[in-house]
């Protein structure tokens, strides 16, 4: 991953990929070719094969994920949020001079399209909200009914009981959506409740 630069000699550093969500994506250049010893240049691959490494533990055609656990490392496994979801190359051949095939992508956060702005204050429970003055999406607390916001300008939403966790559903009997824990009652096979 990208990690400075060295002064005004046109050079870049470069460490371990870390991609456990602390980094942003974009800061994975690719992967080494070679072992790159501390303050000495070496070569990194964005796209093509890398030959001569131990693929042994992978099968032909597993694609290789950016390891959360381990920087710089790669698991066969996509990674769950809010680990970073980089997929860097394919295994061409199992063998201990395997050869894999580097043409990784950055992912995306939704906070990092052009039209979101969600880089500065969220909170849980925020609602992605378009707001025309600004001509982007931004985090918003959830509003309506008992209050005012987007949700409660609409005539057929009832927000009045929203609380933490809240899901919107569809209320025949008032012809209206409310937000609120919905709780029912099932009758199960052995004539008891849940």
């Amino acid at each position: 991953m990208f990690a400075g630069t060295l002064g005004a000699s046109g050079r870049l550093k470069v460490a371990p990929m870390v991609a456990d969500g602390t980094q942003p994506g974009y800061v994975l250049f690719g992967i080494a070719t070679q072992d790159i010893p501390p303050a000495s240049d070496g070569y990194v691959s964005a796209f093509g094969k890398i030959k001569g490494i131990d693929t042994t533990a992978y099968a032909e055609g597993t694609i290789l994920w950016c390891d959360p656990a381990s920087p710089g490392g790669l698991v066969p496994i996509e990674p769950q949020a809010p680990n970073l979801k980089l997929a860097v190359a394919a295994v061409i051949s199992s063998k201990i001079n395997g050869t894999i095939f580097v043409r990784w992508t950055t992912g995306s956060r939704l906070q990092d399209l052009h039209d979101v702005e969600a880089n500065g204050s969220k909170s849980d429970g925020d609602v992605l909200t378009y707001v025309a003055a600004t001509s982007r999406w931004e985090p918003k607390a959830p509003t309506g009914g008992g209050v005012s916001g987007p949700l409660g300008s609409l005539t057929d939403v009832d927000t009045t009981n929203v609380i933490d966790k809240s899901v919107l559903y569809y209320d025949a009997s008032s012809a209206t959506f409310k937000a609120d824990q919905v709780w029912t009652t099932v009758s199960l096979t052995d004539g008891g409740n849940f």
